[in-house]
């Protein structure tokens, strides 16, 4: 369970850039050729370790998460829906934890920092179907066995 959070969370965290160009460049915060300045490739690095190191708790907490999921009497797509729920509940809950951690307060447009996050994690849960599958199927296996 820890390695397919970690794999998930890995690749998330990956395709966050990505997300958050896409999502600059479709709001018109930026053009394409204002993001590859210098000035805006350090901040977009600044953002993706800072979002990399405070979503280390979402890890953790993920994986506990998971295993609830997978050890469900569920569905298979049931489970995988609720993957993609828990996982959006837990980006959105980091993010706002993250921004009262550095502005005190907590606003709903605030929410709008988590949707690049939360498509790169969806992204990320459906690159990863088949790896969730053989994890439901493993412990399917698994149960059946010893109980």
């Amino acid at each position: 369970m820890l390695l397919h959070a970690f794999n998930t969370w890995f690749v998330a965290n990956l395709l966050y850039p990505l997300m958050l160009f896409a999502a600059f460049v479709v709001t018109g915060e930026y053009t394409t050729a204002d993001i590859f300045h210098a000035e805006s490739i350090t901040i977009l690095i600044l953002i993706v370790s800072f979002s990399a190191f405070f979503s280390v708790p979402s890890l953790f907490v993920s994986r506990v998460l998971l295993r609830i999921i997978v050890l469900t009497n569920d569905t298979l797509i049931m489970k995988f829906i609720a993957w993609l729920f828990a996982a959006s509940l837990l980006v959105m809950l980091d993010v706002l934890v993250t921004l009262f951690l550095f502005s005190g307060d907590i606003e709903i447009r605030s929410l709008l920092f988590a949707l690049p996050a939360i498509a790169a994690t969806w992204v990320s849960i459906l690159i990863r179907w088949k790896q969730f599958v053989s994890l439901v199927l493993m412990q399917n296996v698994t149960d059946k066995t010893t109980g």
